[in-house]
Formats: C-alpha cells, structure tokens, sequence
C-alpha cells in the first residue's frame, strides 16, 4: 500500500530537493572562486618575480664608469700643510 502524502509534504520534499542541488553548486562554485583566486595570486607573483629579476639585470648590466667628481675629491690624499704667516 502506497503512502498518501499531502501537497505540504510533496512540496516539502520538492524543496529540500531543490536545497540539496543548491547547496551542490554552491559548492562548485566556492572551488571555482578559490582556484581562481590562487591563480591570480600565482599570476601575481609571478609578475613580481619577472619584474625584480629585470631589475637586476639592469643593475648588473650597467658599466661601472667614471667616478663622479665629489667622489673623487673626497677621495684624493690630503696634501701637505701649509703654514702662512699671520699679520
């Protein structure tokens, strides 16, 4: 023998049907995002890393050239002292 539902209880079944489908995709969605999120911050740091490492290859590449005058001025020997007379 057949159990005889009421319309409440086969729309409360429906429902909860429908609740258990919703929370599956919220589910999905929710590792969608977080994959996402950690391909962007990989993205990110990736493009971090690039960035520095141009930098240091400019900085290493650069030719040490002359010395800038203030450098070398602070850098020459003192010379000999000189006593003038005083009046």
């Amino acid at each position: 023998m057949a159990k005889i539902m009421t319309p409440a209880a086969v729309a409360l079944r429906v429902a909860r049907a429908d609740i258990k489908a919703l929370s599956a995709r919220v589910k999905e969605l929710q590792a969608t995002v977080k994959a996402e999120k950690l391909e962007a911050a990989e993205a990110k740091q990736a493009a971090a890393i690039a960035k520095a490492e141009a930098r240091l290859q400019k900085l290493l590449s650069k030719q040490v050239g002359k010395v800038g005058a203030k450098a070398a001025k602070a850098n020459r020997k003192a010379g000999a002292v000189t006593i003038t007379k005083g009046a």
